[in-house]
């Protein structure tokens, strides 16, 4: 499901994808982690025109039944993209 994210949210920007597979030290110095200082595996991650990476899901929302809900992550991964400035097709 994550790698479906990933590429749904690649045709929806129209960008390339890039997928990292266990790059710990990527994640540890990009990605979201818990309280413990561990990293979330998977997540996804964007780099901006800036070069500046920021997480944009690290956990999957889950619907009613404890679902995941694929709509859901890709609806807060556009809500913070436009929260760090990117403009998002509609």
């Amino acid at each position: 499901m994550w790698l479906k994210l990933a590429e749904r949210l690649s045709a929806i920007l129209k960008v390339p994808l890039e997928v990292k597979v266990e790059d710990y030290v990527y994640l540890v110095e990009h990605g979201d982690r818990d309280e413990f200082g561990m990293s979330w595996l998977p997540q996804i991650l964007v780099e901006l025109e800036d070069s500046t990476i920021h997480w944009l899901l690290s956990r999957l929302p889950l619907d009613e039944r404890l679902q995941p809900d694929e709509e859901k992550a890709v609806y807060e991964m556009l809500e913070k993209l436009k929260s760090l400035g990117v403009e998002v097709p509609v």
